[in-house]
C-alpha cells in the first residue's frame, strides 16, 4: 500500500528563497525519483537519503520510496513521503514485481539506489522500463561482492568519498561511471537541552567525564578496542562513564566482555536514539574507533556540534578530519585497531580542556563550510542531469568525476 504525503506543501524550510540553494533554482517541471532502500535499520546512510529527499522537495521535485516494511518506511511516511513498503526481505520474486508494477504505475525519471539490496530489488524492477537515470549509492569502502550487478542495473554510482570510489574501481567498476558526492550535515531538529540534565537522565552527574559512542554495533565499528581501552582511561580518569548509542548484531557480546573486563558499571547501553546530536552537545568526547568507515554521519554531527573527536585513520575519515597543517588539528586520529594508542589519545584529549576547545572549534567551521546539505542535493542533481538531458548540461561535472585511478 503506498501512503500518501501528510502535508501538501512539502518539507518544512522549502520557500522559494531556501529552494534557490538546493539546485541553483525551483525546477519549472521536476523530475520524479523513486528511491530504494533494502535497510532492516535506521542509520546514518538513510539519514542522509532523508536529507537528501527533504532537498530534492525543496527544489521541485517528487520523491517516492520503496522499502522493506520497517523503520525506513515508517519513518519515511512520518516524513510525508509516498511510501511502498514491501514485504519480507524486499528482495523476493514478489518484492521485485511489486517494484515493478509500482515503476510502471509511476513512471519516475530516476531510481535511486541506496544500498546493495536496493540495487537488487530496485534493478531488477527497472530493468527495459527506459528509465534514463539508475543511480546507486556506495557508502563504505568495502569491496563490491558483485560488480557485474552494478554495471547491469545501475548506469552512475555514487560514492560518497574518494576511498569508496577507489574501491569500486578496485572491485571492477569503470572510472567513467563513478562520480563523488559528499554527505551532510545540518543544524539539529531538536532543541537544546540542559546538559547536567540530560546527564541526570541516566543517572550522571556533573563530574562525570562522558565518553559517546554512536554506532552501530558491528564488528567494523570497532567497540572492542575501546573497551579493552577503557580500564587503561579508567586509571587516570575514574570518573570517566562510556555512553553507547545504537543496536546490532553484537549487543550481547559487547556485555558480556564488557562484564569480563569489570567495566560493567562505567558502560552504559541506551540502545537507538533520536536524540544523540543532544548527547554529543553533553558529552567530552565522541569516541570512534571504526575499522573501517566511508563518509561517517556521526563524526560529521559531533563536528557540527563542536563536540571533540577521537577516532581512527581509516576511509572517509581522513577527508574529513584530516589537518592542513601539524598546528591546525580537528581531532585526535590514531591507527584502528590499536588499544594502546585509543587509551593514550582519550587520555590525552580529557587532559587538556584547551586543545578540546581548539580543535572542535576548527572541526565545526569546516563542516559547516563544506559539507552543506545544499551542496549535497545540488552535486545529486547533477548525477541525475547528467543522464536526463546529457553531459553538457552538467555543469558541475568536472568536479564531481572520480579521477583518482591508482597506479
Amino acid at each position: 500500500m503506498i501512503a500518501s504525503p501528510n502535508r501538501e506543501d512539502g518539507p518544512p524550510g522549502c520557500g522559494t528563497e531556501r529552494a534557490a540553494a538546493w539546485g541553483g533554482a525551483v525546477a519549472s517541471q521536476g523530475w520524479s525519483i523513486t528511491i530504494f532502500s533494502g535497510s532492516r535499520v535506521w542509520g546514518g546512510a538513510e539519514e542522509q537519503t532523508r536529507l537528501l529527499a527533504t532537498g530534492m522537495q525543496c527544489a521541485g521535485h517528487q520523491c517516492r520510496f520503496v522499502a522493506r516494511a520497517g523503520p525506513v518506511v515508517a519513518r519515511m511516511r512520518e516524513e510525508g513521503f509516498p511510501t511502498l513498503a514491501l514485504p519480507g526481505t524486499g528482495r523476493s520474486p514478489l518484492s521485485i514485481w511489486k517494484a515493478r508494477r509500482h515503476l510502471r504505475a509511476t513512471r519516475p525519471d530516476v531510481v535511486h539506489f541506496v544500498d546493495p539490496h536496493a540495487v537488487t530489488c530496485g534493478g531488477l524492477a527497472s530493468l527495459g522500463l527506459g528509465i534514463a537515470a539508475r543511480v546507486g549509492v556506495r557508502h563504505n569502502p568495502f569491496p563490491l561482492r558483485s560488480p557485474a550487478r552494478y554495471r547491469l542495473l545501475c548506469n552512475r554510482m555514487i560514492c560518497v568519498c574518494e576511498v569508496v570510489a577507489e574501491a569500486c574501481y578496485r572491485s571492477g567498476l569503470p572510472a567513467s561511471m563513478l562520480r563523488v558526492v559528499r554527505n551532510s550535515c545540518v543544524p539539529p531538529s531538536q532543541p537544546a537541552m540542559d546538559r547536567e540534565e540530560l546527564r541526570a537522565s541516566v543517572g550522571l552527574s556533573p563530574e562525570h567525564e562522558v565518553l559517546l559512542t554512536a554506532a552501530q554495533f558491528n564488528e567494523c565499528k570497532g567497540h572492542t578496542y575501546l573497551f579493552q581501552a577503557l580500564p587503561r582511561v579508567l586509571q587516570r580518569h575514574p570518573r570517566v562513564r562510556l555512553i553507547l548509542a545504537g543496536t546490532g548484531p553484537r549487543e550481547e557480546e559487547l556485555r558480556r566482555q564488557a562484564c569480563e573486563l569489570g567495566i560493567s558499571g562505567q558502560v552504559l547501553f541506551l540502545g537507538f536514539r533520536r536524540d544523540v546530536r543532544l548527547w554529543m552537545q553533553a558529552a567530552d568526547l565522541l569516541v570512534l574507533p571504526s575499522l573501517t568507515e566511508g563518509m561517517s554521519a556521526v563524526l560529521m554531527e559531533a563536528m557540527y556540534e563542536g563536540c571533540p573527536i577521537v577516532t581512527t585513520t581509516v576511509g572517509g575519515t581522513m577527508e574529513l578530519l584530516v589537518p592542513h597543517s601539524a598546528s591546525d588539528l580537528l581531532a585526535w586520529l590514531i591507527p584502528p585497531a590499536r588499544v594502546d594508542l585509543l587509551a593514550e589519545a582519550i587520555i590525552d584529549a580529557l587532559g587538556d580542556e584547551k586543545q578540546r576547545m581548539e580543535r572542535s572549534a576548527r572541526a565545526a567551521r569546516r563542516v559547516r563550510r563544506d559539507y552543506t546539505v545544499e551542496r549535497m542535493v545540488a552535486n545529486t542533481l547533477s548525477v541525475y542531469r547528467e543522464l536526463i538531458e546529457g553531459p553538457g548540461a552538467c555543469g558541475r561535472l568536472a568536479d564531481l568525476q572520480w579521477s583518482g585511478i591508482p597506479s
